[in-house]
C-alpha cells in the first residue's frame, strides 16, 4: 500500500508527469526533490519523542496519517488554488517539506516495532518476498496508470486524470496507515542512556561496524542521487512513453520472481556486502548508459535493455541494501541508531541531488562529447 501511494502520488514517472503538468521545469523538480532529504534530517528529534514512550502505536499512526494527508491532499489542493508559477512552487515546497518532517519524526519507530516479527534467520527471505509482492502489485497498477497518462498527456483533461489517480493513491495510503498499526506492540528494551539528541550521534561512534555500514550506504546514496533526473530526461527530452516506463516496472516483478532465490543464494555464498558490491558495479555501469540514450537509433529499445539489466542486478542490490541498517545495529537504543542512519543517508541524498541539479542548471544548453557521442542536456 505504501509503495502504491508513493508511486501514484509522491515519486516515480506519474509524479514527474504531474509536476510537468503543473509547468515545473527540471530545475524546479530537482529543488522539490532535495527538500525531501533535508526534511528527513529532522529524524534526529525522533528519539526525543519515541524513546520516552513505552507504547508508540498512537504517535506513529498519527504521524503516518499526517504525512500522507499533508503531502497528497495539500499538493492536490495547491494545484487548483495557486496559479502564479512562483507561488505554486513555494507552496508545493512548503507542503512537501512539512509532510516529510512528520515522516522524519517517525524515525525508525516502525522498524524497531516490527523487527520483532522478522528474525535474522528469515530476513533474506522476507525482504526477497517483500520485493516480489511489491514489484508485481506496483507494476500492474502502474502499467494501467501509465497507459492513461500517455493517452491524456498534453490534453485538456491531463491534470484532472492525474488528480483522480492521486485520489486512488490516497486510498492506498489510508490502507497503509491501518495495516501498519495492526501488529502487536511488544515492550521495547530500555536504553541505558539518557534521552538526548547528542546520543543520536554519540552512540554510533561506539559501534564502528555500524558506522562503516552506514558510510557505505551514504556513498552509494550520494552516487545514485546524482542521477535522479534521468526520469525527467527520458520522459521530456528523449520522449519515452510513460506506459513503456511503467511496463518495465511490471517486468521488474517478473524478474524478481525468477531471480529472488538466486539472489538469496548469492548472499549465503558471498555475504551481504560482497553481493551488494557485485550488483552495485553493474548498476553504476548501466546507469551511465542513460547519457547515451538520445544518440541511438531506437532509444526505446535501448531504454528497455538498460532497465532489464537494472532489474536483474537490482534483485540482489535491493535485497542487500534493505538489510544493511539492521546488520550491526545494537538491540538497545535502536531508535537512536536508525535516526542516525536516516540523517546520514538523507544528507548524502540531498548533497547528491543538489549537485546534480546545479550541474544541469549550469550546463544550460551546452552539450558534451564523450566517446564520439554528443550528449544533449535535459530540456529545462
Amino acid at each position: 500500500f505504501s509503495l502504491l501511494a508513493t508511486n501514484l502520488c509522491m515519486s516515480g514517472t506519474l509524479y514527474t508527469v504531474f509536476l510537468t503538468a503543473n509547468h515545473f521545469s527540471i530545475v524546479d523538480t530537482g529543488v522539490l526533490g532535495f527538500l525531501v532529504p533535508i526534511a528527513s534530517c529532522f529524524s534526529v528529534f525522533s528519539p526525543l519523542l519515541l524513546e520516552r514512550l513505552p507504547r508508540r502505536r498512537a504517535v506513529l499512526t498519527t504521524l503516518r496519517a499526517l504525512y500522507y494527508v499533508i503531502n497528497i491532499v495539500g499538493v492536490t489542493v495547491l494545484t487548483y488554488t495557486a496559479h502564479d508559477p512562483q507561488t505554486k512552487l513555494i507552496g508545493f515546497g512548503a507542503v512537501i517539506f512539512l509532510s516529510n518532517i512528520c515522516n522524519a519524526l517517525m524515525g525508525g519507530g516502525y522498524s524497531v516495532w516490527h523487527l520483532n516479527f522478522i528474525p535474522n534467520n528469515v530476513r533474506a527471505k522476507y525482504f526477497s518476498y517483500q520485493q516480489i509482492i511489491s514489484g508485481l502489485v506496483s507494476g500492474v497498477s502502474l502499467v494501467g496508470a501509465g497507459l492513461i497518462a500517455d493517452a491524456i498527456r498534453g490534453s485538456a483533461h491531463e491534470l484532472t486524470i492525474l488528480v483522480i489517480l492521486r485520489a486512488v493513491g490516497f486510498a492506498c495510503a489510508a490502507a497503509d496507515v491501518i495495516a501498519l498499526a495492526l501488529p502487536k506492540e511488544y515492550p521495547y528494551p530500555p536504553s541505558d542512556e539518557k534521552v538526548s539528541i547528542v546520543n543520536t550521534f554519540r552512540l554510533p561512534l561506539k559501534h564502528p561496524k555500524f558506522l562503516i555500514t552506514i558510510g557505505l550506504m551514504c556513498m552509494w546514496t550520494f552516487g545514485v542521487a546524482l542521477a535522479t533526473t534521468w526520469t525527467y530526461y527520458v520522459l521530456n527530452t528523449v520522449g519515452i512513453k510513460v506506459s513503456l516506463m511503467n511496463g518495465m516496472e511490471l517486468m521488474n516483478g517478473i524478474v524478481l520472481i525468477l531471480a529472488a532465490s538466486a539472489a538469496r543464494r548469492m548472499v549465503a555464498r558471498h555475504s551481504w556486502f560482497r553481493t551488494f558490491a557485485y550488483a552495485a558495479m553493474v548498476h553504476a555501469a548501466s546507469t551511465a548508459l542513460y547519457a547515451f540514450i538520445g544518440n541511438v537509433t531506437y532509444p526505446a529499445v535501448f531504454f528497455v535493455f538498460i532497465r532489464i539489466v537494472q532489474h536483474i542486478e537490482g534483485v540482489a542490490l535491493n535485497l542487500t541494501y534493505a538489510n544493511f541498517p539492521f546488520i550491526h545495529i545494537p538491540q538497545k537504543g535502536g531508535t537512536y541508531f536508525l535516526s542516525f542512519y536516516t540523517v546520514a543517508v538523507n544528507l548524502s541524498n540531498f548533497v547528491g541531488q543538489m549537485l546534480g541539479t546545479l550541474f544541469i542548471k549550469q550546463m544550460g544548453t551546452r552539450t558534451l562529447t564523450l566517446f564520439g557521442a554528443v550528449l544533449e542536456p535535459p530540456a529545462i
